[in-house]
């Protein structure tokens, strides 16, 4: 039996990664035991049958403060017989200051090669733990073909990852620092097989992770392949995938993409009648300053309405040097969009994000004005998302940084 285990960490927050990080760690090392914790105090548990078990962490910025206080009493309960690794967006953004934070190995970027690479040296005998930032030295992007949302071991099947980078570069947003803007499409037959292995999962609900949904093997911006959609899409029902979702959390669709073939393609093979629209803001002097192109998309919700679907739609509040003018703008657009639309509404508020152009920027807090009408949306049964919660955690973020915690 091996003495040494890998136990990954599971919150609200990673439970769609872990399914692929699992499955990496199974294929390039099936010996290597693998577990998923709920609670830092069972890692002792596992200290009664390994030797030594390394704790895996897959975390973005706003948990920093949670996984550094749960590295601190992990190292104080169980001292050297653990040792912790993580990746995710917050440390690709800040890998020196993670390694400040107490962990042992990081890994940045994509993480297949390299999570496969550590494996198998961690379950041969090798120094892997010694405070190393794992940076893949391979020229060529990932090919996500050949990896999948999957852990047979532990019987997960996460959403399938159908494209992975952006062609924008909205300023408030990772996603294209973290995977850059050369875009990756998987293949119908890599989609297929992926279904194939988790034939458990046939027949109920597939979901589909994409940034816009609708950039499904484009080769530019704004470029909406159509046949390349219908052939994926008619691929998946036809083998026997009874409710599948796309354009929808934890995806979304560009409101550029939104057209009557794009809906009408989604009527045909999806089962979601909601689709979720990134229109960040009302005002358009703020779109411009976060580098967001898609103007204010009315049109676009209008229609989603006229087709029979409803338009979750994101706004955006507490951008830097956000006026009340502005924000007065999203409460009217954000309105209008409701009682004309029936839509609904997914507020948020900035977070600055490392390695974003908006990192290092101020936030601007909520006034009672914005408040009491965001409470009254909300009120309506029309609002939801954790915007009062991320307002807070905003502002603990540029305080982190104040003091030294994050690094970049």
């Amino acid at each position: 039996m091996s003495d040494v285990a890998i136990v990954f960490r599971r919150t609200a927050f990673n439970k769609y990664s872990l399914p692929l990080l699992l499955g990496i760690v199974e294929r390039a090392c099936p010996g290597l035991p693998t577990y998923i914790t709920d609670s830092v105090e069972s890692v002792g548990d596992f200290l009664k049958i390994y030797g030594r078990v390394v704790v895996a962490y897959s975390f973005t910025t706003i948990q920093l403060m949670r996984t550094v206080e749960e590295l601190a009493f992990m190292r104080g309960a169980f001292g050297g017989a653990v040792s912790f690794i993580a990746g995710g967006p917050h440390v690709t953004a800040d890998p020196e200051g993670s390694l400040a934070a107490g962990f042992d190995s990081v890994f940045v970027g994509e993480g297949e090669r390299t999570l496969s690479e550590f494996a198998v040296g961690l379950f041969g005998g090798a120094d892997v733990l010694s405070r190393r930032i794992w940076i893949d030295g391979n020229p060529e992007p990932v090919c996500i073909d050949d990896y999948y949302p999957a852990s047979l071991r532990h019987g997960l099947f996460g959403p399938m990852e159908i494209t992975r980078g952006c062609f924008y570069a909205c300023g408030f947003c990772q996603t294209p620092r973290l995977f850059g803007r050369r875009i990756r499409h998987r293949s119908i037959e890599s989609v297929l097989r992926g279904i194939d292995m988790a034939n458990k999962y046939a027949g109920e609900r597939l979901y589909f992770l994409s940034p816009n949904a609708f950039s499904y093997q484009a080769k530019r911006a704004g470029e909406i392949n159509y046949e390349a959609v219908e052939s994926l899409l008619s691929a998946v029902k036809g083998r026997g995938v009874k409710d599948l979702d796309i354009a929808y959390f934890p995806s979304e669709i560009r409101p550029e993409s939104i057209n009557e073939r794009t809906l009408d393609l989604l009527g045909r093979y999806c089962s979601n009648r909601k689709i979720a629209v990134g229109i960040q803001s009302g005002s358009l002097p703020v779109l411009k300053r976060t580098g967001r192109t898609s103007g204010i998309p009315v049109e676009a919700v209008a229609l989603a309405r006229k087709k029979g679907f409803t338009a979750h739609c994101d706004f955006i509040f507490g951008f830097p040097d956000e006026t009340q003018e502005e924000a007065d703008e999203s409460i009217e657009l954000m309105t209008m969009l409701i009682r004309k639309y029936d839509a609904r509404i997914h507020c948020h508020f900035f977070m600055p994000l490392p390695m974003t152009p908006l990192w290092g920027s101020l936030p601007t807090g909520l006034s009672e004005k914005t408040k009491k009408a965001l409470l009254t949306l909300r009120g309506w049964g029309k609002l939801d998302g954790w915007w009062e919660d991320q307002e807070r955690i905003a502002f603990d973020i540029v305080d982190w940084k104040r003091r030294g915690l994050i690094k970049v």
